[in-house]
């Protein structure tokens, strides 16, 4: 079997509609956003260390961070007594080099799901209720149609994507599927002009797509209805690493949900990148 260097030390999941359920019935964090939540994470140098950083989680962020900063090794966390996970710094220039990655990632939101990795550009609102400055510009491409604004997202898009790890290499890219094919919503308006990767955003689709989510109310039942929503496949993704974008990312249910049927249909990996994050609990 041939290797892809690129990816060696990134793990392949395989998930299961099961795990699905399981992780969205899960009340445990399932964000890191240094802006925000996470603003304290970093903490200056103390006793033996030259600083520490504690962390809730290590899906996505330690992968990134990793690759980033250079470490020869794969794991950058380690457990830690208090619950979560967190480092020690052992020189200055170790803690300078984690301060500096969390000043360039200050505004990306770190998930937690069952995709290979995922997270978004922003959070979409602020404590005070107010939005972003990407939650600005996702509002106003998405609900007034403002063409400037969706020009930028573009270009924030792409910047994004050719300096994050293992985004950057990936081979395909699509767009969450939409309702109606002939009027393409923001995220496949966004993928159709990135040229980099191939487009296989037409070959998704939903059959019979007749309701949203947000109708439903369990877990149960949103997970039965992307079923009968019968998403159909026709690419041929067989050792694919593909880039599934979104603009919104709520719970995560349907960027999972699609993510599974990518990787049915023969992707190796499947990397989730959303414009904005909701702030709808304090889990996600």
């Amino acid at each position: 079997m041939k290797i892809d260097f690129r990816y060696l030390f990134l793990q392949k999941k395989a998930p299961s509609i099961e795990e699905i359920e399981t992780f969205l019935e899960d009340k445990a964090t399932k964000r890191i956003h240094f802006a925000t939540t996470h603003s304290n994470a970093l903490k200056p140098p103390k006793d033996t260390y030259h600083g520490t950083i504690q962390i809730p989680f290590t899906q996505t962020i330690e992968q990134i961070i990793v690759h980033k900063i250079g470490d020869e090794v794969n794991k950058y966390f380690f457990d830690s007594q208090k619950g979560g996970y967190w480092r020690g710094f052992k020189s200055k220039n170790e803690y300078e080099k984690c301060e500096s990655f969390i000043k360039e990632y200050n505004h990306i939101v770190f998930l937690r799901d069952t995709l290979d990795l995922s997270l978004a550009l922003s959070m979409n609102m602020l404590d005070d209720d107010s939005r972003t400055e990407i939650g600005e510009l996702e509002y106003q491409a998405k609900y007034k149609n403002n063409e400037a604004s969706e020009r930028e997202i573009v270009d924030l898009v792409k910047d994004w994507l050719n300096k994050l790890p293992y985004y950057d290499v990936a081979d395909t890219i699509c767009a969450m599927p939409c309702t109606n094919p002939t009027n393409p919503g923001l995220p496949r308006r966004i993928v159709d002009k990135i040229e980099k990767y191939e487009n296989i955003s037409a070959a998704i689709q939903w059959n019979n797509k007749n309701k949203s989510l947000k109708e439903l109310g369990s877990i149960e039942e949103k997970l039965t209805a992307l079923k009968e929503f019968e998403l159909t496949i026709t690419s041929d993704l067989k050792g694919k690493n593909v880039i599934l974008l979104d603009d919104l990312y709520m719970s995560g249910i349907s960027m999972q949900f699609v993510a599974l049927k990518l990787k049915e249909a023969g992707a190796d990996r499947v990397f989730g990148i959303s414009i904005v994050k909701s702030r709808n609990n304090t889990a996600l």
